[in-house]
């Protein structure tokens, strides 16, 4: 059976695309990546946790030297930072094993058509992929054409091939997900498996869900909001001047025509030019959005003296609601308001010490750990993959590797 995720899965990358050209939102999945994804001290982006006391010293030296030398072949540090972000902005991404060197090469979750699934184990045995370049599948066993997919070839490659990084929770057994079928119509599933194609609610498992759809309400009321404040202090709103003009004891009648004379030849700009006798003549232009823009009031001769006063628009540094929006886009972002904010705008705590963690920066730590949980499992087993290949000799119960813990 193959699964192909929700309907609008391809469509919401675009969508993940135009979020992440918005600054606050780019910047926050940089700080998540660059969180995750942690050297220590020694320059390795892993730690081991060791299960078996009984293991010899020697073998655990000759297991770190392996496991520097697939960090540093890899480039990991570099590689995992762009899985991490890219897993957080469309909910999956993947990567292609090189079987012979063991490189990884990237390939974008739009360019999975689908995948194909065991009915009776629900294991996932293959990967339809599209726009395979520089053809890797030919180095790859068990892979073949299946087709042609939106003007592309798409290879049916092996599951063992793909190292797939996911924001899914697994298969759901129960409730709507079961099959994706809308429980309100009581259509029961084709074969029970958990993100079937069908009318109604579809679960995206195996694919994950990207951390950017919890932020869609509040991020397109941020970028409406921001519209609309650049319209309306641009074209409602701008700096006005208020003009007094002294009309002294004229008639009412006759100082309006008077202000409307000093208008007028306030904002006609008088030059020189040619008739269409070929003389010299003077032609005025006249400016009337100038005339819009500014008050021209006449003065009696209880207020007598002209004048001009400056009538200033809304300030741009007071903008509560927008302030609102940016701080709800940080709290579904978890990360720390202060973070997203220019250094001249960051607040200096109470105490005057920088140096002490909120209580935002201790929660962005745990979901960056819940983050690191959710990949561990999988690059756990693409080292033992890579120690097999190697030829090395060790028990792959007595240890386990994890990122490095955020600070």
């Amino acid at each position: 059976t193959t699964l192909k995720g929700e309907q609008t899965r391809n469509s919401k990358y675009q969508l993940y695309d135009e979020m992440d050209m918005d600054t606050d939102v780019a910047r926050a999945l940089d700080i998540i990546a660059e969180h995750a994804a942690q050297v220590d001290s020694d320059g390795s982006l892993f730690d081991f946790i060791w299960f078996n006391n009984e293991i010899d010293s020697d073998e655990m030296t000759d297991i770190a030297t392996y496991l520097m030398a697939w960090e540093v072949s890899n480039k990991m540090t570099r590689l995992m930072y762009h899985v991490i972000r890219n897993m957080l902005k469309y909910g999956d991404w993947f990567l292609l094993r090189d079987p012979d060197t063991f490189e990884y090469y990237h390939i974008h979750p739009r360019d999975v058509h689908g995948v194909n699934i065991n009915e009776d184990t629900l294991e996932i045995v293959s990967w339809s992929i599209k726009n395979l370049r520089f053809n890797l599948h030919k180095r790859l066993e068990g892979c073949k054409l299946s087709g042609h997919q939106d003007g592309a070839n798409t290879v049916t490659i092996p599951a063992e091939y793909i190292v797939h990084f996911s924001l899914n929770y697994g298969r759901v057994a129960s409730g709507m997900y079961i099959g994706g079928y809308d429980q309100g119509s009581g259509a029961a599933p084709s074969n029970g498996l958990p993100g079937q194609q069908t009318t109604g609610s579809v679960s995206s498992w195996p694919f994950g869900k990207s951390w950017l759809d919890g932020i869609q309400k509040s991020f397109k009321s941020r970028e409406m909001l921001e519209a609309s404040v650049i319209i309306h202090r641009i074209q409602r709103a701008p700096t006005r001047l208020a003009w007094f003009i002294d009309v002294g004891r004229t008639r009412g009648d006759k100082a309006m025509a008077a202000l409307q004379r000093f208008r007028n030849e306030l904002n006609q700009k008088r030059g020189q030019t040619l008739n269409q006798a070929g003389m010299d003549a003077t032609n005025t232009v006249y400016n009337p959005i100038s005339a819009l823009e500014d008050y021209y009031i006449p003065v009696s001769i209880d207020q007598r003296g002209s004048k001009v006063e400056v009538l200033e628009g809304t300030p741009w540094n007071e903008l509560p609601d927008l302030d609102y929006f940016n701080r709800k886009l940080s709290s579904g972002l978890r990360v720390p308001f202060a973070w997203l904010q220019p250094v001249q705008d960051q607040i200096i705590p109470a105490n005057g010490r920088q140096d002490t963690a909120t209580v935002e920066e201790v929660e962005f730590s745990r979901f960056v750990s819940r983050i690191q949980m959710m990949i561990n499992d999988t690059l756990d087993k693409e080292f033992k993959r890579y120690l097999s290949m190697r030829g090395a000799s060790f028990d792959p119960d007595s240890f386990i590797i994890r990122l490095n813990p955020p600070d």
